[in-house]
């Protein structure tokens, strides 16, 4: 009998419709979030379109970034990603928005607490940070509640428990865009920082240090390692993990699979930026993204404090 009603229950589950499936989850989820997570999560609402009109760069940590001089963009908006302060010249361009994917294995406490570390160490008081949040043992969330004395200035959060993914038939609807609630899964940090700068309203944002090429390392046969504009050995030393993509472990079949779905997924946020008449370029030196249309860095001008030409 007990075992009857569990496969009408499993059965009547799947006839209740996704939509309606994907409320209630969201529902749950947000009732079991920390209430100051929520309030902070909430309170994210004051960055819509904050910076509309503007322009943004955001800086990744693919190989391309070391052989650009980024002192050009002292003074400019900069999204800085992961590890980023470990750039030779982080200090002096004090990226405006530091962010941050949620932290999942090989991350533990120690590799978070470097982290935090190396921001505090890096960027001053300014820097306002967006932690994406799922409940994961090893989260920003909780290495701060448990050592107060680390905890960062503004410290912002972006919700990601019970997130979907991004597909064809949900990138237009504007509650996955969300970061008051709950935005699509970011499958690279990249996809955070992208969120943000749409929702704060920039008209044009720049990618740097978005490389991408793994690719080009599966087809050599090539070793997965020295993927960053820093050597391993800096992440060694410092402690920090040295994580290899999802596709090194793959085979062919679920490495391309996975490529085809990043491309696909990029694709989507582009088209849905560009319906809002925003626009995102590729300042990547080199790379393989050839989604975002191509600028050359050194072609993009720049302007100093008397807004004269760099």
């Amino acid at each position: 009998m007990n075992k009857y009603i569990k496969i009408n229950k499993s059965k009547l589950f799947k006839l209740i419709p996704t939509k309606l499936k994907n409320t209630i989850k969201s529902k749950i989820v947000w009732y079991f979030l920390p209430s100051d997570i929520k309030k902070n999560i909430v309170c994210n609402s004051v960055y819509r379109d904050i910076h509309k009109g503007q322009r943004c760069f955001i800086l990744a940590t693919g190989p391309s970034i070391a052989k650009q001089n980024l002192l050009k963009l002292k003074g400019e908006v900069c999204f800085s990603l992961a590890d980023f302060f470990l750039h030779p010249q982080a200090t002096q361009i004090n990226p405006k928005y530091q962010v941050n994917a949620p932290h999942h294995p090989p991350f533990d406490d120690q590799i978070v607490k470097m982290e935090i570390n190396g921001y505090k160490n890096k960027y001053n008081n300014n820097t306002i940070y967006f932690f994406g949040h799922v409940p994961y043992i090893h989260s920003f969330y909780s290495v701060f509640k448990n050592n107060p004395a680390l905890r960062l200035k503004n410290t912002k959060y972006v919700n990601y428990w019970g997130a979907v993914f991004i597909n064809e038939k949900n990138y237009l609807k504007n509650k996955i865009w969300d970061i008051c609630g709950t935005p699509f899964i970011c499958k690279t940090v990249v996809f955070l920082a992208l969120q943000l700068a749409i929702y704060m309203g920039f008209k044009e944002i720049y990618l740097l240090g978005c490389d991408h090429d793994y690719l080009l390392k599966k087809l050599l046969n090539d070793s997965f390692i020295d993927n960053h504009f820093y050597k391993d050995e800096q992440m060694v030393e410092k402690g920090l993990p040295v994580p290899l993509p999802d596709y090194a472990y793959n085979s062919s079949e679920k490495f391309f699979e996975s490529y085809y779905i990043l491309w696909q997924q990029y694709r989507l946020i582009k088209e849905y930026a560009e319906i809002k008449g925003q626009h995102i370029y590729n300042a990547t030196e080199g790379g393989i993204l050839d989604v975002f249309d191509r600028v050359k860095y050194d072609d993009i001008v720049f302007y100093d404090e008397n807004n004269c030409i760099k």
